[in-house]
Formats: structure tokens, C-alpha cells, sequence
């Protein structure tokens, strides 16, 4: 008998599945001062509206520039730094995640909304 059978063979450890991400990354244009609120259970929110620009060919082949505006939420400790940085114009680069809600509209229709909660927070304020 051979000195490696006894060897016990190491088995690789499965390496954990890949699981579906939600992270935005957004650069923009601060389309005003963020609002900022103190909630009942002593949190703060700030929101504000991100312009980012998107570029296209039209049917004629020609470039069209489009914007598509985005709200911002910004939970605590973001939301003070948000509301101590942005500023309507700004240049803000941020990451975070999506996060959608169902509203009625004042003629009765629901609707879905998507918005962003801001984690990192980048501000150009010379922009």
C-alpha cells in the first residue's frame, strides 16, 4: 500500500453564489437645496432632485441630449452632510441604492416611483 492513501483528500470549499446586487452610481446636477426633516424616531432625511444627462441618436441619426431627473434620499449622518454640501447646480457624484413605493395620484390612479437612498456622497461645489 502506498504512504498517500491514507491522506485524507482536502476538499475545496465552495465559494458562495453570487447574489443579485442593488447599487446605483449617479453623477449630476442638484436641481435645488435638499430639504431636510427630522422624523418622530429622532431620524433625519434630506431629499433633493439629481439631473443626470443621457445621449442618443434620434430617427434621423442625429444626437439628442435628454435629461432624466432623479430623487435623492439621504438617511442621519448623510442627510446633515447633504444638506451642509449640496447646492442648487452642484456637480454630485453618489452611489446608493434603488428603493420604489406605490402612490395614489389626486385622481384616484396608482402609480410606482422609484427613488435613490444615497450611501457615498461626492460634492464639487465650484461646478
Amino acid at each position: 500500500m502506498e504512504a498517500n492513501s491514507t491522506k485524507k483528500t482536502a476538499r475545496k470549499k465552495s465559494e458562495p453564489k453570487e447574489w443579485p446586487s442593488n447599487c446605483v452610481e449617479l453623477s449630476g446636477y442638484a436641481a435645488s437645496d435638499p430639504i431636510f426633516q427630522k422624523k418622530d424616531n429622532n431620524r433625519m432625511i434630506a431629499r433633493f432632485t439629481l439631473g443626470t444627462h443621457q445621449l442618443f441618436r434620434d430617427s434621423n441619426g442625429q444626437w439628442v441630449r435628454t435629461t432624466v431627473w432623479h430623487t435623492i434620499v439621504a438617511w442621519d449622518y448623510a442627510a446633515r452632510k447633504t444638506v451642509e454640501m449640496v447646492r442648487r447646480g452642484s456637480f454630485v457624484s453618489l452611489t446608493g441604492k434603488l428603493r420604489s413605493y406605490r402612490s395614489e395620484t389626486a385622481d384616484g390612479k396608482t402609480e410606482d416611483k422609484v427613488y435613490i437612498i444615497a450611501s457615498g456622497l461626492t460634492v464639487n461645489i465650484a461646478a
